[in-house]
């Protein structure tokens, strides 16, 4: 790939449409690039300063300085964060961050179609019952973090446990990660707008994971 970091700015660019036209989007910010990474436009690079804190509080952070590149219908957000070295992926954090208080909309996706397009408040959504599962897939090629099995290369991280790092074999596109949060958390909504191929990806990325990793429990793509 002769310029990755034009291809992967082109690609969040084309999905953020996608995501606007279908309204899949309240809010968003469509995507910057330097001559080494692609986010956001205006991101802060909040990332250190709220490690460690209280879900709740990361999300109202994000969500306050619109700290993402996409906010859903159900006030979820998506970031999407690359850096390059060449033609290489350095790096990269793609989060799936869930309104702490709100249902998610695909347990009850007809009543999510009135609170948006009707006169219902998101804050009559509010589901006691919920439990909040923010996701975070990340990567980082610097062998001096990396840790065979407690620290993949590649790897999930589920909820806002510091140690749950589940390996995944190779680096995800922003279009593989795209469709695998609106196929599981907006299925529904997903099947009315788009087909699979509608997020095919032209991005080829190399395995990361090891022969002893391959061993344990993983994720393959």
């Amino acid at each position: 790939m002769a310029n990755p970091v034009k291809e992967y700015y082109k690609s969040i660019y084309h999905i953020t449409d996608k995501l606007i036209k279908e309204g899949f989007a309240v809010s968003f910010n469509y995507p910057s690039q330097t001559y080494n990474s692609v986010s956001w436009s205006g991101n802060k690079n909040l990332t250190h300063v709220l490690k460690g804190q209280p879900y709740k509080d990361v999300y109202y952070e994000c969500l306050n300085n619109m700290q993402y590149n996409i906010k859903l219908l159900d006030h979820a957000l998506i970031q999407l964060f690359y850096k390059f070295d060449g033609s290489s992926i350095v790096s990269y954090r793609l989060a799936y961050l869930p309104h702490p208080e709100f249902e998610n909309l695909q347990q009850n996706p007809d009543d999510y179609e009135d609170v948006h397009y009707g006169n219902t408040l998101f804050s009559e959504m509010s589901d006691k019952m919920i439990i909040t599962t923010p996701m975070r897939f990340e990567y980082d090629a610097d062998v001096k973090k990396y840790v065979e099995f407690d620290h993949p290369k590649s790897h999930l991280t589920l909820g806002n446990y510091k140690d749950c790092r589940i390996a995944i074999n190779k680096p995800i596109s922003p279009n593989k990660f795209i469709l695998f949060i609106l196929r599981s958390f907006y299925l529904d909504k997903f099947k009315k707008h788009f087909k699979n191929e509608d997020f095919d990806c032209k991005f080829i990325t190399q395995e990361s994971i090891s022969i002893n990793e391959k061993k344990q429990f993983h994720f393959s793509h």
